[in-house]
């Protein structure tokens, strides 16, 4: 919604008042940064996600990291809060986020003033696999994802960046399973009092808190992600992408 329907999100955010939390989901923040003024900051959290593979075959219409991040530091600068801010680099794929491409992205994280990070590894559903491009190789068994989140660990713990997990068990002893939706988290930062609750809707591997979602599932979007789960009938305006 964020990047192809921000006058229904904007209507949504008019319609539910003024005592609603958000937590926003975006590849693209432009238009966040185009209509900031119509946003309360103190109600707002971003759930950021730069994988480095923006304007990639894999991600062919996502701007650039450069891009995102420069966007970024303009939000801030108008007032959101860095603390709001979740740096998703999600999905992780092996033999694409090399040490050197996490370093690059965890450096310039840093210059934001962010300080958490949630990775999860790609998934290959079958219309996932239909649509990867050939020769690309990206699964990975737990072991090796367990190496390489280990990896990434390491590389944004110097860089004051705490590394969380979303929906991955396997990796709970090495790195702490995320709630992307973090009712007690927003209530520190913020000084509200939220609900804490697990949201029973969710997988069972999700801690995410109790909340409403006003996103509509496989939705068109012009990302063209090759990795995207929601896309799955070559029908899709994503999927024209592709042909």
């Amino acid at each position: 919604m964020p990047a192809f329907d921000i006058r229904r999100l904007l209507e949504k955010y008019e319609e539910y008042g003024p005592d609603i939390f958000w937590v926003l989901w975006t590849k693209n923040p432009r238009n966040i940064l185009l209509n900031y003024s119509a946003l309360d900051f103190k109600r707002t959290a971003l759930q950021l996600t730069v994988t480095g593979l923006g304007g990639t075959l894999v991600e062919p219409n996502v701007p650039s990291p450069s891009g995102v991040w420069e966007d970024m530091d303009r939000l801030i600068e108008s007032g959101l809060n860095p603390a709001l801010v979740n740096w998703r680099m999600d999905p992780i794929i092996p033999g694409f986020h090399t040490a050197r491409m996490v370093h690059t992205l965890a450096r310039r994280a840093k210059t934001l003033g962010l300080t958490r990070c949630t990775i999860s590894f790609i998934t290959f559903y079958d219309h996932v696999k239909k649509r990867w491009p050939e020769g690309l190789e990206a699964e990975r068994d737990p072991a090796q994802q367990m190496e390489i989140a280990d990896m990434i660990r390491d590389i944004l713990g110097g860089y004051g960046i705490a590394l969380y997990g979303c929906a991955q068990p396997w990796l709970s002893g090495l790195i702490t399973p995320s709630k992307c939706i973090d009712g007690g988290y927003y209530s520190g930062v913020t000084g509200f009092t939220f609900e804490t609750e697990k949201d029973p809707i969710q997988r069972k591997e999700c801690g995410c808190t109790k909340s409403v979602d006003i996103g509509r599932y496989r939705a068109a979007c012009g990302h063209g992600c090759r990795y995207c789960y929601a896309t799955r009938h070559p029908s899709c305006p994503e999927a024209r992408l592709f042909e």
